[in-house]
């Protein structure tokens, strides 16, 4: 079961937060949530359509 929306906003946001601050790569992070695969692409997913330059 995939997660709640908005507990992938919450992530997202986080992640966007942590790397802003210069924390290190965007998967390094997220790496660091311990999330699934579906979680983590929707997590990524919604990191792409608020800040795209982050994954290019």
């Amino acid at each position: 079961m995939p997660m709640a929306t908005y507990k992938v906003r919450i992530l997202a946001r986080a992640a966007i937060i942590r790397y802003s601050g210069g924390e290190r790569d965007i998967n390094e992070i997220l790496d660091s949530y311990n999330l699934n695969v579906k979680d983590r692409a929707l997590v990524e997913e919604q990191i792409k359509a608020s800040n795209p330059e982050i994954f290019s």
